[in-house]
């Protein structure tokens, strides 16, 4: 589909029946290093194949600007990739009365989570030229965020709304795993932290990558997972020392099937998991 020929939009085939409303749409926009067709990307689709299930997945792929060390001109690109994305999304909601915001749902990992941001931050803006009215701000349904990248995304290089929060979709669940790597603050409706997200299991502990890599690997396990990721909610928590007040007995499940939850139940929620594939834990080995 591109935004030069707008039939392309319009005549674009997808396949129905995932979603309550008919066709059911995954965004799914890569992080640092990688594009549409690196192995995890390549996977996490073919998960939402299995089983026929009938979902729709696009990428939003910047595999070019995305160059291994590269990343200081990645994270200055953020911005514009999150305007481009947005200029699309709202083309295809608007052009395809079968196509509603609530059935949008963004799975973003690493920089890609602030993409995901600047995406959401530009619906609100008119495409030039165009009598199209402007989408709301919150059209996602949901933003999973795997590992949000840290490097630069500090207070006094970027504002809060320019990198991933709660106001960039209805429900918002972010996963945790690595310090120094990764966004370690409370930032979602849901945060989701892995390990205490010191380090994970069966990655050495200087080894940051494998361990944001996991976010998104403990994902893409979660959405065909018989057994699940089960996070317990903390009453405070402190990262990296690792230190949770459980709160009763209230759980979530991390990543698929995410489900928005009430205002009362968000928060912040732990969970462990093994060193290897299958990752889930039973709730009984918890």
């Amino acid at each position: 589909m591109f935004l030069e020929n707008e039939n392309t939009i319009k005549n674009a085939l997808f396949v129905s029946g995932a979603h309550p409303k008919g066709i059911g749409i995954k965004i799914v926009i890569h992080g640092y290093a990688q594009s549409r067709n690196s192995e995890t990307m390549i996977r996490l689709r073919q998960e939402y194949f299995i089983n026929n299930k009938k979902w729709n997945v696009l990428y939003i792929d910047f595999e070019k600007l995305a160059q291994d060390y590269c990343y200081v001109q990645l994270f200055e690109s953020v911005p514009i990739i999150g305007k481009c994305a947005s200029q699309f999304l709202r083309l295809l909601v608007q052009l395809r009365p079968d196509i509603t915001c609530d059935q949008l749902d963004v799975l973003a990992f690493s920089i890609g989570c602030h993409v995901a941001a600047e995406t959401s931050n530009n619906f609100p803006l008119r495409i030039p030229n165009s009598s199209i009215q402007p989408l709301p701000t919150d059209c996602f349904s949901r933003i999973i965020g795997n590992d949000p990248a840290s490097p630069l995304f500090y207070k006094n290089l970027v504002t809060v709304q320019n990198k991933l929060n709660k106001q960039h979709a209805k429900f918002v669940m972010a996963i945790h795993t690595t310090v120094l790597v990764g966004v370690i603050s409370s930032q979602a409706h849901v945060d989701a932290y892995a390990n205490n997200s010191i380090h994970q299991p069966g990655c050495g502990y200087t080894d940051l990558r494998c361990s944001h890599l996991r976010a998104l690997l403990y994902f893409i396990e979660s959405i065909n997972s018989n057994v699940g990721f089960t996070a317990t909610k903390c009453d405070y928590f402190i990262p990296v020392v690792g230190k949770c007040a459980v709160l009763g007995d209230n759980t979530i499940r991390v990543g698929e099937p995410c489900k928005a939850v009430q205002e009362k139940d968000q928060g912040n929620y732990v969970f462990n998991t093994n060193e290897k594939p299958p990752f889930a834990k039973s709730v009984t080995n918890l």
